[in-house]
């Protein structure tokens, strides 16, 4: 999953830095401000503009935490040198000199300041009416468990739906008419589960919250039969993983053994790495790529040389999709394919034919809105990027949704076209309630009719996984539900806490 909102995919601090930092407009080539912004931000990802975040957003949020990430703190109307030692604990990281004066600081803010809009503009896209009767709602049997699921995922050789508890701390098995049927101890949190073949592979972030130099996430395996009862313990394949949020088994070497592609995402610091099978039981850590914000992984052969290639989307430091080419003996070359601006909070992807011209193309969702600028944002939804051939990929769709948080394409009503099933995890529930879920429905040539579903409970889901459940031959949508506090919310305690912690949308089309 890419759970943002419990701090998954926020953008780290010292990559906010360069954030506060950066400019997409040049008044001239001379001027200083825009200079300093571009010379700070230009090695760090691609150019924000001030344009992406309003006047008070930077003020109060945005600048004040950068200074101080800078041995510069606010104090009145001053802005003043402050000593490593009163920075913020989780600032350790960082260089311990002054990289910018006070004056140039003030430079940027008030290039910042004056580019900025005083408010960001309104979403213009299209209501989302309900009515959608592709789907019945499946509630699980005795809604006893309590909102706090943080991944999901269907089994569809098994027909049985995997739900991770972060407050039992276990994974729950339910049957295809959600009755609970088996349990999982795990003692972490997960946040991603893989099924592959009879194995259900586990994936603990160990801590929501960013603690730097605790090493508490881990990955499990857990064996899996039809309708089992009785509790079990899962196997463990790896630990002491910085905060690790999903990860994929794959034979990367080509040597028989399935070795563990890990996104650990971290916080300040992380790693993309993959760990290779010895054949003893042991694993061999191999970075690939050395920075934090790994967080969706794919692996396949793109180039056809025999070789497993590996797509990833990084959701801080610089945001973008990768593809890393499988060059031979473990080491793997990255293209940088797409790139965002760090307030875009990339959240998922996936890949999927969506014009029928045989190239995969990329589904794209942005709306992790869980770092300093917690406003709503006109540019978050859900993106289509086609395909040009040679790794070009260009956009050619975009569908905003507000805090979107994962997309999925499958042929859900059957007609031959790719439909996509949305979700939100930080919608505007105050004003449009309705985007917390999202059918879009393909009617050809990238033109899409949204739905939601008619009495869909409320939730804020943060997973989702579709397929087939029962084995009808249709494909179905489980999504995970947790509901923690948003913004302090006041109805928090009296209204999401009685939401279920899963559901089913069995698919119903004849």
């Amino acid at each position: 999953m890419t759970c943002p909102g419990i701090g998954f995919t926020s953008g780290c601090m010292i990559l906010l830095l360069c954030l506060a930092l950066a400019c997409v407009h040049y008044r001239a080539a001379d001027d200083r401000d825009a200079l300093l912004a571009r010379n700070y931000c230009g090695a760090c990802h691609a150019f924000p503009s001030p344009a992406l975040l309003d006047k008070q957003t930077w003020k109060t949020s945005v600048l004040p935490v950068m200074a101080n990430f800078m041995n510069l703190r606010y104090v009145g109307d001053s802005l003043k040198i402050i000593s490593s030692l009163l920075r913020a604990p989780d600032s350790a990281a960082l260089p311990d000199v002054v990289t910018i004066s006070p004056e140039d600081f003030r430079r940027i803010e008030a290039f910042y300041l004056s580019a900025a809009p005083d408010s960001l503009p309104v979403q213009n896209g299209p209501g989302i009416p309900p009515g959608s009767d592709l789907f019945q709602i499946v509630l699980p049997v005795g809604n006893e468990h309590a909102p706090f699921s943080t991944a999901v995922a269907i089994d569809t050789l098994r027909h049985q739906i995997y739900q991770a508890d972060a407050v039992k701390r276990s994974i729950n098995v339910f049957d295809e008419r959600l009755q609970q049927i088996d349990q999982v101890a795990t003692n972490n949190i997960c946040t991603a589960l893989q099924v592959k073949n009879d194995s259900l592979y586990i994936t603990n972030i160990g801590e929501f919250k960013p603690n730097p130099g605790k090493l508490t996430g881990n990955i499990m395996i857990s064996p899996l039969a039809h309708k089992r009862k009785g509790s079990s313990l899962p196997r463990q394949l790896l630990d002491k993983l910085d905060r690790s949020v999903t990860s994929v088994t794959a034979d990367l070497d080509n040597d028989g053994k399935p070795d563990e592609l890990v996104c650990e995402f971290g916080f300040l610091k992380g790693n993309f790495c993959w760990y290779r099978n010895d054949g003893r039981g042991g694993y061999e850590k191999r970075l690939i790529k050395p920075v934090p914000g790994a967080i969706k992984v794919y692996v396949e052969d793109v180039n056809h040389d025999g070789r497993p290639d590996i797509w990833a989307l990084f959701g801080q430091a610089r945001e973008g999709i990768s593809l890393f080419v499988n060059k031979g003996n473990g080491r793997f070359e990255e293209k940088e394919i797409l790139t965002f601006p760090p307030v875009y909070g990339s959240s998922y992807f996936e890949l999927a034919d969506m014009d029928h011209d045989g190239k995969e193309d990329i589904i794209y969702t942005c709306g992790d809105n869980a770092d300093y600028s917690r406003v709503l944002k006109n540019f978050h939804g859900v993106y289509i990027f086609l395909n040009q051939g040679n790794n070009i990929f260009k956009q050619a769709y975009f569908f905003p949704i507000h805090g979107c948080y994962k997309a999925i394409a499958r042929d859900f009503d059957r007609d031959g076209d790719p439909d996509l099933a949305c979700i939100s995890y930080f919608a505007d529930y105050d004003h449009r309630p309705e985007e917390s879920f999202v059918y879009l429905e393909n009617m050809g040539n990238l033109h899409f009719s949204p739905h939601t579903i008619t009495n869909l409970p409320k939730g804020r889901w943060v997973s989702m996984d579709a397929g087939d459940a029962d084995g009808d031959g249709r494909i179905d949508i489980v999504l995970g539900n947790l509901a923690t506090p948003y913004q302090d919310r006041k109805d928090w305690q009296a209204g999401w806490m009685q939401a279920p912690a899963l559901l089913l949308l069995h698919n119903n089309i004849k």
